[in-house]
């Protein structure tokens, strides 16, 4: 990958609200000459909003595994969302690793073949249609030619499938 387009996908944040996408990005560099992996952000604003984004999507992993689990909804959603995201997937270059859902939230794991693609694909997933707020965060990996997994956060999801 050049660092060209590494640059173009350095960071990524896009959050849906149903049919709103509001995009977050920055001109990240990466430090030094193609051979070096480590990443310094050009503007200290663009790492704490990274810093924040990350921790708002530990905090919902870890009230995600807390939260009380529903049998009816939990089952009925892991399955449709399991299903409409494989469908999808097949046809985007991505493949569903795992998905699980609770009372009110969801979360997906998906992977891609690498970084780029998955920077460049994940917006029909956005676009899924579930009765929930749906996010993901991108995070460049070391290597963005290694597989590339990330979750997509499903909350506030009402309503039965």
């Amino acid at each position: 990958m050049s660092d060209s387009t590494r640059r173009q996908a350095a960071w990524w944040f896009i959050t849906l609200l149903k049919a709103s996408v509001i995009a977050f990005g920055s001109a990240g560099a990466w430090a030094g000459d193609s051979t070096e992996t480590a990443r310094e952000p050009v503007d200290p604003a663009v790492e704490e909003r990274l810093a924040e984004l990350r921790e708002q999507q530990r905090r919902f992993l870890e009230a995600h595994a807390r939260e009380a689990g529903d049998p009816e909804f939990g089952a009925a959603w892991t399955r449709r969302l399991g299903e409409s995201l494989g469908r999808l997937g097949a046809d985007e270059g991505f493949r569903v690793t795992a998905v699980s859902c609770r009372s009110r939230t969801c979360i997906a794991t998906v992977a891609w073949s690498d970084f780029a693609r998955a920077a460049q694909g994940f917006t029909p997933i956005l676009h899924l249609s579930a009765p929930c707020h749906t996010s993901t965060f991108l995070e460049p990996p070391e290597d963005p030619t290694a597989p590339y997994e990330h979750h997509v956060l499903y909350s506030e999801c009402r309503g039965r499938p």
